[in-house]
């Protein structure tokens, strides 16, 4: 998988310059070029199917397998390339850090009147009086990946802070937030802002994460903040995928949304810093 490297072409008697980043997670591709993404692509999907029936590689045995040698073409012009890195993203970058003990509520704040407690290896939040709750760490982080083990009890709406700040003498959070619905619209793994803006990147275009949810079943999450860039998977599939500078750092939160109908259960946290 190259991370990024440098290519210098000449057009038309023009020295450009440029800056590509291929990403292969998976059966994911995608290509940045200059810090933009101009392509993404799912290996197997109906479209990345037809597409290749389309072309010159229909019937090419073993094209697209997963695993294959890295290339460098000219296709008949001049080109340099410099700079070629390439990241293993089976051993990702940064120190792992403990959120949950297992045993204890240490390093977590308690932010409403939901019930927050430790039960079974897991940490349970529960509807108190019925006003907006959070568990939320002391700790903030900016750039991480985090994965976590999610079920809900009850149909009631709850979500994952992230990059989250507390309000004013310990009030409720703000931030961005990965939704947790078991509602027939089914937008888990979307991202919402938090006492903001609201949703910046719902799952209505996104059928295959709307499907991946399952409720009463743990799910596995994953969230990945790198600089701006936020990224979602619910149980392999991926969700929401945004840029947004607005909050680079801060605090993550477990929340138990206001009403009579929330009880989740969180497990499995996994964080690299």
């Amino acid at each position: 998988m190259p991370q990024g490297f440098a290519a210098r072409t000449c057009q038309a008697g023009v020295l450009r310059k440029d800056q590509p980043r291929i990403v292969a997670r998976g059966g994911r591709l995608e290509h940045w070029l200059n810090g933009v993404r101009v392509l993404a692509a799912e290996v197997g999907s109906p479209d990345w199917e037809r597409a290749i029936a389309a072309s010159k590689f229909a019937g090419a045995a073993g094209f697209a397998s997963g695993v294959g040698h890295i290339g460098l073409q000219d296709h008949g012009d001049e080109v340099w390339f410099r700079d070629l890195r390439v990241r293993d993203l089976s051993a990702p970058p940064g120190r792992a850090v403990e959120l949950f003990d297992g045993a204890t509520l240490a390093g977590w704040r308690e932010l409403g009147d939901a019930v927050g407690a430790v039960e079974d290896g897991t940490i349970l939040g529960e509807v108190g009086g019925g006003a907006q709750s959070f568990l939320a760490t002391e700790a903030e982080y900016g750039d991480f990946i985090l994965e976590v083990d999610i079920q809900p009890e009850q149909r009631g709406n709850s979500g994952l802070q992230v990059r989250s700040g507390i309000g004013p003498r310990g009030g409720r959070m703000f931030g961005y937030q990965i939704e947790v619905d078991s509602s027939p619209r089914a937008w888990s793994g979307g991202l919402y802002e938090e006492a903001r803006r609201g949703w910046l990147d719902d799952l209505s275009d996104n059928e295959p994460a709307r499907a991946a949810f399952r409720f009463g079943e743990w799910n596995r999450y994953r969230v990945e903040c790198a600089g701006p860039w936020i990224r979602t998977w619910v149980n392999g599939v991926p969700a929401a995928d945004y840029l947004d500078p607005a909050r680079v750092a801060g605090h993550f939160g477990l929340q138990v949304h206001s009403g009579t109908d929330t009880r989740v259960r969180w497990r499995g946290f996994a964080l690299r810093d």
